[in-house]
């Protein structure tokens, strides 16, 4: 199960329902004469295959920065580290 206290968790919720949507839209195509009612499901998941592509286009870029600025951050308290073991830096 994902997390909840990172945004990572969320965007795995996310993207296993789109594949979820996708496997029911294959099987919808599938399918040569749909009835009404699958008509309106495939219509109904298509809208909500749109919103869920707009929620991960506006959680991923936070997520990617706030990533960077981790490695940058992990990067520097290395440099310092290494730089008060040895007395000085080179």
């Amino acid at each position: 199960m994902p997390s909840e206290d990172n945004g990572w968790g969320r965007i795995e919720r996310l993207v296993e329902e789109l594949r979820a949507i996708d496997y029911w839209d294959a099987d919808y195509w599938r399918n040569h004469h749909p009835e009404a009612y699958e008509m309106l499901a495939f219509v109904a998941r298509r809208k909500r295959h749109a919103e869920l592509l707009s929620r991960l286009i506006t959680l991923i870029p936070p997520l990617v920065v706030r990533e960077k600025e981790l490695r940058i951050v992990r990067t520097l308290n290395q440099t310092a580290g290494r730089t008060n073991v040895s007395g000085g830096s080179n």
